[in-house]
């Protein structure tokens, strides 16, 4: 699976033979570089099958939507242990009981070393 030419890293224990589930490449488009960018961009969305005859496959599009892409706009490089760190950015959850946060384990959420915020609607609603 490619989206605008880049690999889409496929998540084989959501997929299934009637449905590939992926997670969607960072745009790279020059329409995507403003980090307040509220537009729309479609890429070609590219899926290839290899069977034991061929490879099959088809095309389409895929349109990056800067208003539901969740971004952290800024940050503190470091604080005390006790005080509070600020954090602005955008998120696309309609409820706070949808947001789960983790900063560090870079990338792994299940890391040992990433710092849990906070479970979904457990995060303090006087700073978010």
């Amino acid at each position: 699976v490619f989206i605008g030419g880049e690999p889409c890293s496929v998540i084989h224990y959501y997929s299934s033979d009637g449905k590939i589930v992926c997670l969607t490449p960072k745009c790279t488009t020059s329409f995507c570089q403003d980090t307040n960018w509220q537009g729309s961009h479609a890429v070609s969305l590219d899926v290839y099958v290899q069977t034991v005859e061929s490879i099959l496959g088809t095309s389409t599009t895929f349109t990056y939507s800067g208003q539901f892409t969740p971004a952290v706009l800024r940050m503190s490089s470091y604080t005390w242990g006790t005080a509070t760190s600020y954090v602005a950015g955008k998120i696309t959850a309609a409820y706070l009981d949808d947001v789960t946060i983790y900063i560090g384990g870079g990338g792994n959420m299940g890391s040992s070393n990433a710092a849990f915020i906070g479970e979904a609607g457990d995060i303090n609603n006087e700073l978010w």
